[in-house]
Order: structure tokens, then C-alpha cells, then sequence
């Protein structure tokens, strides 16, 4: 998965590929390097990063979607939204995936979206947001912790409608947990995965 972030502000690439041509160029080089699925996202999720709303992230990601659309048919297009109206948006202009680092807590109306759509969905783990989660790194034991939340948002989503098939996992590294948890949280992949949903680790 390559990641292209159409933001002034992610802590890797904030502001090199907020232009619809330049975030082209970049989903080229990506793919020719050989990424399967590339992710877009028009709001940055760094700590302390500024939640802006929907209006705000369809202006940041509609133009460059279409142009990687067209450009790249075959490309698996995923879609770094907690918005349930950005997540439906770009579905309709032909995006593929919906990754949500909320993992649906952010917006109840996302598991109406990604139960209508059949969408593959990513439910990342994370604790509260941007500005609060590096205070929430209380845990009994991480990965233990991270699979009971991670499967009540899944229950939530299923209740809905949601495939199982369609749904894969994200432990979050990084999100509301610490340096030692995040290795910890590596270490437990393999407790993760016996759920029976496909991980996403990034």
C-alpha cells in the first residue's frame, strides 16, 4: 500500500502532493514501484493534527481521485476518511476502499455507507482523536485490548450489514499507544489474526 496524503500537514509529505497533478505524478511512481493499493487522504491523523469537515476534504480529495481513476483503472483506490459523506463521495467518482481510522466511532452514518456500498473497509484501532489520543495509552494488556475493541466496532458494523468478508483489520501502530506497546502490539499479530479478519499493518 502506498500512501498519498493530500494535506498540508501529515508528518511525512504534508503539502508535496496537494496538487491534483502532483498527487498524479506520485500515484505513478508508487504503482510503477510496484504498490498494489494506493491510500488517499485528505485529512491528517499526526497527533495534534486539526480535524477539518467533510466540505474541506472532498475540495483536498475529489480532483486527484478522478485524475488517479482515470490515469490507473486497474489501481485499488482507498479512501483515509472518518466522514461518512466524504467515504460516499468518493465511492461514487470510483474509489475502492474505505480506510477509517476511527474504525466507525467518529460517525455513526459510516456503517450505513459501507453497508450499502459492500466496500472492502479497514477499521484501524485508535482512541479518541488527533488532539486527545496520546493521553489515552491506558491499557491491561495492549493486544488483548486492541481485539476486544477492534471487535465490538466490527459487531457494530456487521449489525448493520457489513460483510465480514468485506472487513479488515488495522492495530493501529502508533494511535493512542506507546513506543513499547506498538512493539508489543507487533509481537501479538499472530493473537490478532485468529479473529479471522485479513491485518493491515502500517
Amino acid at each position: 500500500m502506498g500512501f498519498l496524503n493530500l494535506t498540508p500537514d501529515s508528518f511525512s509529505d504534508g503539502g508535496r502532493w496537494q496538487d491534483p497533478d502532483a498527487a498524479l505524478r506520485q500515484a505513478g511512481r508508487m504503482l510503477r514501484q510496484g504498490a498494489r493499493v494506493l491510500d488517499l487522504g485528505a485529512q491528517s491523523t499526526r497527533p495534534g493534527a486539526v480535524t477539518i469537515g467533510p466540505e474541506q476534504a472532498l475540495q483536498r480529495l475529489l480532483p486527484a481521485l478522478r485524475l488517479i481513476r482515470a490515469a490507473h483503472p486497474a489501481a485499488i483506490l482507498s479512501i483515509d476518511t472518518f466522514h461518512a459523506a466524504v467515504a460516499a463521495a468518493a465511492l461514487a467518482a470510483g474509489a475502492d476502499w474505505i480506510n477509517d481510522v476511527s474504525a466507525g466511532r467518529a460517525d455513526p452514518a459510516m456503517a450505513a455507507v459501507l453497508a450499502e456500498h459492500g466496500c472492502p473497509c479497514v477499521l484501524m484501532h485508535s482512541r479518541g482523536d488527533s488532539q486527545s489520543m496520546e493521553a489515552l495509552t491506558d491499557y491491561d494488556d495492549v493486544v488483548e485490548d486492541v481485539r476486544q475493541e477492534l471487535r465490538r466496532s466490527t459487531d457494530r458494523l456487521l449489525a448493520i450489514g457489513v460483510r465480514p468478508d468485506r472487513i479488515l483489520w488495522d492495530p493501529g501502530l502508533g494511535f493512542a499507544k506507546t513506543a513499547a506497546q506498538t512493539h508489543k502490539l507487533l509481537q501479538g499479530l499472530p493473537r490478532l489474526s485468529r479473529a479471522g479478519f485479513p491485518l493491515l499493518v502500517g
